[in-house]
């Protein structure tokens, strides 16, 4: 699968350009300059959050995402990602 995804950069509902995804929604909120709180929705039911931070010089990005698994219970992961 693949897709593209635009992210509003002072917040708000994030598009998506692929129809595989056409059941979720995802608001997001910036909460203090490169940090980010946004909330997944399917179905009108929220079903994870991402909180992204990206560093003072704009290299890395941490986003903690917690979700769910299949048999209900949460789950969290951590991501970094370094510019390249």
């Amino acid at each position: 699968m693949s897709g593209k995804l635009s992210w509003p950069k002072q917040g708000g509902v994030m598009k998506f350009e692929n129809a595989a995804v056409s059941d979720l929604s995802i608001v997001e909120a910036l909460l203090a300059p490169g940090e980010w709180l946004a909330i997944t929705m399917r179905d009108g039911r929220q079903v994870g959050t991402r909180r992204k931070v990206i560093s003072k010089d704009g290299k890395t990005m941490r986003q903690t995402v917690t979700s769910f698994a299949p048999d209900g219970k949460p789950i969290e992961q951590v991501e970094v990602y370094d510019r390249q």
